[in-house]
């Protein structure tokens, strides 16, 4: 009978820790010096460097005029793919500017990253003096944002132990809020929806908390159609 050792798909560490480099950039909104990346990644920067180099010749990593990496525009195709492979793409972005458009606040789509965080798939805002260093591919922590409650309340049953009092409330009404948490001077209210190929989602809409008004927000997030 095999050992879990031996059970375990062989992988190119190399590659993995590539990769691994890639998602560290790409979680940054901002490009990242040499020093920094082997900060964060906890790698010599000698190491950091060819996996770099490796990356700018593949065309997913760019050196820009000061010495910094970034993204390329190349990861964009890579991130269309996956959402049209997964059934969410043209119809979905269509959906979420939509709703931009109707409530003339910022409408989000997203799902959990992980039990701490939430991936933002989609954003849109229709008032450019409310654009933040949040975009499309941003992790936000799921405690503290209206989306990451729903995504958690919905996740579990009420019968798990995970199902506290304010999971059940948020399970019953439907929704969640978040006021002046992430980012300061700006409400969230969210609502779940269900993604073919994806599963749970969140979709919300946020506002500055001057002007949030949470009846009309939610009956739009309600009737809103992304699919």
């Amino acid at each position: 009978m095999p050992s879990n050792r031996e059970a375990r798909p062989r992988v190119l560490s190399s590659s993995f820790k590539c990769l691994q480099l890639l998602t560290t950039l790409s979680e940054q909104m901002i490009p990242m010096s040499l020093g920094t990346l082997s900060e964060l990644t906890g790698q010599p920067k000698g190491t950091v460097h060819q996996q770099l180099r490796t990356l700018i010749e593949a065309g997913y990593v760019v050196q820009n005029s000061g010495g910094s990496y970034q993204v390329s525009l190349l990861t964009i195709g890579l991130g269309s793919a996956a959402l049209e492979q997964e059934r969410i793409g043209s119809r979905v972005a269509a959906g979420i500017a939509a709703l931009a458009a109707r409530s003339g606040e910022t409408a989000s789509l997203s799902v959990l990253a992980n039990p701490d965080e939430i991936f933002l798939l989609y954003r849109v805002s229709t008032d450019s003096s409310l654009l933040t260093v949040l975009a499309p591919g941003s992790r936000m922590p799921a405690g503290s944002s209206a989306s990451g409650r729903v995504l958690r309340a919905f996740s579990v049953s009420d019968d798990e132990p995970q199902a506290d009092a304010s999971v059940i409330e948020i399970r019953q009404r439907g929704f969640a809020v978040s006021a002046d948490e992430f980012l300061i001077g700006m409400t969230t209210i969210a609502v779940p929806v269900k993604l073919p190929g994806v599963g749970l989602a969140a979709l919300s809409l946020a506002a500055p908390t001057v002007r949030f008004e949470q009846d009309k927000l939610l009956t739009l997030l309600t009737r809103s159609r992304v699919l």
